[in-house]
């Protein structure tokens, strides 16, 4: 069977749903263990070192409706620096994977496009819904 690509649909944060620009890919991690091998003096043993790590979704443009106060909606979250926020990536085909944590990077708005790059993180790991 083929895979077929597509991009992040939308994303809820706290219940209220936002849609993504198309040439975002939306990727993802779904969080867990990063694994290094780490040789030792005897360079036929070694070891494998697991560094947790949490989920992330990174670099995602979010459409910004000035109208309804979009950008103040998600400011907001980044002020408070809650990082317990309720998040929904939506993939599209009934692909769903949900996550708590919180906004990170700089939250600037492009009036002439209408859009916001943000980028989400927490810790454990994202959840197929």
């Amino acid at each position: 069977m083929t895979a077929i690509g597509r991009p992040l649909e939308s994303v809820e944060i706290n219940g209220r749903e936002f849609q993504c620009v198309g040439d975002a890919a939306g990727t993802r991690d779904l969080g867990g263990y990063s694994n290094e091998y780490q040789s030792n003096g005897n360079p036929n043993t070694g070891r494998m070192i697991m560094t947790p790590k949490g989920w992330s979704v990174p670099s995602q443009g979010l459409e910004i409706d000035d109208a309804i106060g979009d950008q103040e909606y998600i400011q907001s979250y980044a002020d408070s620096g809650a990082k317990n926020i309720d998040f929904v990536f939506n993939y599209g085909q009934g692909v769903s994977y949900q996550g708590t944590g919180g906004l990170v990077d700089t939250l600037e708005f492009d009036p002439m496009t209408g859009t916001m790059p943000t980028a989400f993180m927490g810790p454990g790991k994202l959840t197929k819904l």
